[in-house]
């Protein structure tokens, strides 16, 4: 029954000439553990929505075969599975990305939503469970609660390149504040406060 402020997780600084210099839609990319929670199949009913797209998956995980067989029996030429792969490597992979894909049922806070952000690639996440609080639907991401909101909204995203555009910009944007440099102190005051009182 306390109520309490939030502090946020953040994430590391990178370099600003580490971004996406998309200004259109064309790889999408997911990111995660390939379990049932994680719900990667409907990444693939989005790579059937859209042939015209190329889709990244990185993770490893339960269903990994049962994603490859699926891929393969329905001739998804446009879905590319790259496994587990190191964190750094990550990065590279995001920063080739127009947009990431967030199919859970369940998270706490998406830290790969926080690093796409970083490198100006905007998410689009399912928040029937749980909601991301930097973003802010519309205006750096979207946030939906079905696969055919999903899709309506890539759709919305490939015929609009300029709200694409300002969509991205807006996850650079607003991701700042969330960098540990800038939350530190809020975790500082939180900590001063419960040792020596106000």
């Amino acid at each position: 029954g306390k109520t309490t402020n939030v502090i946020p997780l953040g994430v590391v600084s990178i370099p600003a000439y580490i971004t996406s210099q998309r200004n259109d839609l064309q790889n999408v990319i997911w990111v995660g553990n390939i379990v049932e929670n994680k719900r990667p199949m409907l990444l693939l009913e989005c790579a059937k929505r859209f042939p015209e797209l190329s889709f990244i998956m990185l993770g490893d995980g339960d269903l990994l075969d049962e994603v490859k067989k699926t891929v393969s029996s329905n001739d998804l030429h446009n879905v590319t599975i790259k496994g587990r792969v190191p964190n750094a490597q990550v990065y590279e992979y995001l920063v080739n990305s127009s947009l990431l894909l967030m199919t859970s049922q369940y998270e706490g806070l998406p830290k790969v939503i926080q690093e796409a952000a970083q490198c100006g690639v905007p998410a689009i996440y399912f928040n029937e469970h749980y909601s991301v609080d930097f973003i802010q639907d519309g205006v750096n991401g979207y946030e939906v609660n079905s696969i055919e909101q999903m899709v309506d909204k890539i759709s919305f995203l490939q015929e609009n390149p300029e709200i694409y555009k300002q969509l991205r910009e807006a996850a650079k944007t607003i991701i700042k504040d969330y960098t540990w440099d800038r939350l530190i102190t809020q975790y500082e005051e939180y900590f001063w406060e419960q040792y020596f009182g106000k």
